[in-house]
């Protein structure tokens, strides 16, 4: 029903009733009466009297959905109002906005009720003249002012041109529509500006023309005056949208010699309203400056917000090294330039983002002949006007100068037609945004790789430094459950030399059994050792039928081009490991290998120089400390001497290097009968042995000296015996001496000798 209330010129009406301010009575004063929507949208309003400016700035405050007072010295009051013109009833609001005070509420009302008599006969009034006065009574210039008192002089070009359109419905059939078409500042395009029909304006793209085409229809002897095209003077392959309608004609909106614009006046049934077409060419010609002006106005304000909002969000971009900030801001930005456009985000990696982004991954195994697939690939950005719903979709790249980061969509909520300056600004937009992203990854990379080099570095030197090779694996193990986040790590040795010296384990994982005793991680194993290749499963259960894990890294550990063992790290989540922590396990575990190999040397190395090279005992210097050690922190400790039995003979009789025999047979069965992890074998000097026994009283020490003396008169060949003594220590006694302990023990041996050889003694203090 535009047409019925646009037929009603609420300015005039009012004008008509309040012409005269000094026919208010003064006690109505001041105050600012108003004809408004039920909604509370106000059509007209009329001051009366002195009206204070926070009065004025009180009523432009008040909500459009309802009467709200902002101060309390106010009262509103309204009365309902029904309009009748024509074939249309307009019903809203007559009030009275007025300063609270000694005024008798109902007396106003009564005023009101009065004053809406008058509004009555101003509508009749109005009413009867506009059938008695043709169009071309009205002064042209008159109406320009109207229409530019009515806008408020307002620079804003879609404003003016709508209540224009308007304006100009007012004086054709009601059956008719207007529609403005104007110069588009960025593009070659004259584009629908406003209209007097909803449909048009949401079918904008359709009612889009470029200027050749307008300038072809314009003879040359009228591009320099006003004409009129008329519907058979339109080539149908032109302009086909006009050709749903059953008539229209077209006036062209000049400035100088140039056609900055279009009025069309559409006719869906029966012939288009010419009565007034001379009118409304004057009126229309006489408007060619202004709408100029406002063009430019146009051009000079999205220029500006485009370059500030240009300029904000590359402020931001190159503060921020977050990619998911940098996204938001990309969003954020577009829907402030396109309000109302729909934005989704296509990455080809997953960044961390907040949840409210609408973001998804960029399928193009998939989707390789998507739309979004294609402008990865291409790099260019690309505009769809689907023909499903009208919706007009951009697709554009997110290109940074390394690479394609993923693409982001536009989707309008109508068909439209971008210009060539709209399309520019947006790839700037997206290569800005691409650009800052890859910084913030480049920026995120090299903090990776410099935790990853600290990493490696940190891990390598605690390795270096701490040089005993179970320390340096639990340390290695430590170090990868820490880095990857890992539920298991496993570490195994494939060479003999390289296995552990504590009973030869080949195995060191937290859970030790869960591996030894699962075949599907031996199989990892086997790879692991006879392929000299990486494992890397994002999803093992798509190989193995219920594996213990579903990811694992497996790396080699490579030692003169042979693997020696192996690294292995599980996650029980499908892809838990990402392809640069792959790369980082690598890194790593190749780094400590050498530092691993560096270990074991150094502990041969370090048994080379405390070890008797013919028993493979270790040395007395080494026992030294040994025993001074554990004077310090043991409550008590046993020592055993031991010597071969006439082993002057055993060298006479069968020579030296049975001899040498002989003592590398007795210091076998040392080996076998004393606790490795804690006893200490020595080579003492000569065919003297010892073993001292921490934390072991007199009496065991004298039953382990009993068992060698057994196995050795029993298993050795040349047959020997050996004579032992026995000599203990506590902390109870005062303070123990190392040399005493010594000769103790060689006290006790002498008396073994004494006494007949092939026998354990003990030590006495009464001799």
């Amino acid at each position: 029903m535009i047409t019925g209330e646009r037929s009603l010129n609420f300015s005039t009406i009012f004008e008509t009733v309040f012409r005269n301010d000094s026919l208010i009575p003064e006690k109505y004063k001041p105050a600012i009466f108003f004809l408004a929507e039920k909604n509370g949208k106000v059509k007209v309003s009329k001051q009366t009297g002195d009206v204070p400016f926070i009065m004025t700035d009180s009523f432009s405050y008040m909500f459009p959905d309802c009467f709200r007072v902002p101060e309390t010295d106010y009262i509103i009051m309204t009365l309902d109002m029904t309009i009748h013109n024509n074939d249309y009833n307009w019903q809203g609001l007559f009030g009275v906005f007025f300063k609270k005070d000694a005024r008798d509420l109902g007396e106003v009302k009564a005023y009101l009720n009065g004053l809406k008599t008058s509004i009555y006969l101003a509508v009749k009034m109005n009413e009867e003249a506009a059938i008695s006065a043709p169009l071309h009574t009205f002064n042209v210039h008159d109406k320009i002012a109207h229409m530019l008192k009515e806008t408020h002089y307002t620079d804003e070009l879609n404003v003016f041109t709508e209540v224009f359109a308007h304006q100009l419905k007012d004086y054709v059939s009601k059956e008719n529509d207007v529609a403005v078409l104007l110069k588009d500042p960025f593009s070659s395009y004259y584009v629908l500006e406003a209209s007097t029909n909803a449909t048009l304006t949401d079918q904008k793209s359709q009612y889009t023309i470029e200027q050749m085409t307008l300038a072809g229809l314009l003879q040359p002897s009228n591009k320099k005056n006003q004409c009129i095209i008329e519907k058979k003077n339109v080539p149908y392959s032109l302009f086909r949208a006009l050709w749903a309608y059953n008539d229209f004609f077209i006036i062209p909106i000049f400035y100088k010699t140039d056609c900055i614009g279009m009025v069309m006046v559409l006719s869906l049934q029966g012939e288009c309203n010419r009565t007034y077409s001379g009118e409304i060419l004057k009126l229309t010609s006489d408007l060619g400056a202004w709408f100029n002006k406002l063009i430019h106005a146009k051009q000079m304000s999205v220029e500006k917000i485009r370059k500030d909002l240009l300029l904000k969000v590359t402020r931001k971009f190159y503060s921020s090294k977050d990619v998911g900030e940098i996204l938001g801001e990309i969003v954020e930005a577009l829907r402030e330039a396109y309000p109302g456009c729909k934005v989704n985000l296509m990455l080809s990696n997953e960044w961390d983002v907040a949840e409210t982004l609408p973001v998804q991954m960029l399928d193009i195994q998939n989707s390789a002949e998507g739309t979004a697939a294609k402008a990865y690939v291409t790099g260019e950005l690309i505009v769809t006007d689907t023909s499903i719903n009208g919706k007009t979709i951009l697709t554009v790249p997110l290109k940074g100068r390394q690479g394609v980061y993923g693409v982001f969509e536009m989707e309008m909520t109508v068909s439209q037609i971008f210009t060539h300056s709209e399309l520019e600004f947006i790839q700037v937009l997206a290569d800005t945004g691409g650009n800052a992203i890859e910084n913030a990854e480049l920026y995120q990379q090299s903090r990776q790789y410099i935790e990853d080099l600290q990493l490696i570095n940190q891990t390598s030197h605690l390795i270096n430094s701490n040089l005993k090779v179970n320390e340096a694996v639990d340390l290695m193990m430590n170090k990868i459950i820490e880095a990857f986040q890992a539920d298991e790590a496993g570490f195994i040795m494939f060479d003999d030399r390289w296995t552990f010296k504590d009973g030869g384990r080949t195995w060191k994982y937290p859970s030790e059994e869960l591996f030894e005793n699962n075949v599907k991680i031996a199989d990892l194993v086997m790879t692991l050792k006879t392929g000299k290749q990486e494992i890397f499963l994002g999803d093992w259960s798509k190989d193995v039928k219920n594996p213990p894990f579903k990811s694992a890294i497996g790396i080699p550990m490579v030692h003169n081009n042979q693997v020696i063992g192996g690294v292995l790290v599980f996650k029980k989540t499908a892809y838990a490991f990402s392809f640069d922590s792959f790369k980082l396990c690598q890194s790593l575990v190749h780094h400590c290998t050498l530092a691993f190999i560096n270990a074991i040397l150094h502990e041969e190395m370090k048994e080379l120089v405390v070890t008797d090279y013919l028993t493979k005992l270790y040395t007395r210097e080494y026992m030294d400390e040994i025993v001074t050690d554990s004077m310090k922190n043991d409550g008590y400790g046993a020592f055993i001497l031991l010597d071969i039995d006439h082993f002057k003979s055993v060298n006479d009789r069968f020579g030296h290097q049975a001899g040498d025999a002989v003592i590398i047979q007795v210091a076998k069965v040392i080996q076998s009968y004393t606790k490795k992890d804690r006893d200490i074998g020595v080579r003492w000097g000569g065919e003297e042995l010892a073993i001292y026994l921490p934390k072991t009283d007199a009496i065991h020490a004298g039953d382990v000296a009993e068992r060698i003396r057994h196995i050795v008169k029993e298993e050795t060949e040349p047959n020997v015996t050996v004579s032992c003594g026995v000599s203990s220590w506590t902390s109870e006694e005062g303070v123990p001496s190392l040399t005493k302990l010594f000769n103790d023990a060689d006290k006790a041996l002498y008396r073994a000798k004494e006494t007949g050889r092939d026998k354990v003694e003990f030590f006495h203090e009464n001799g």
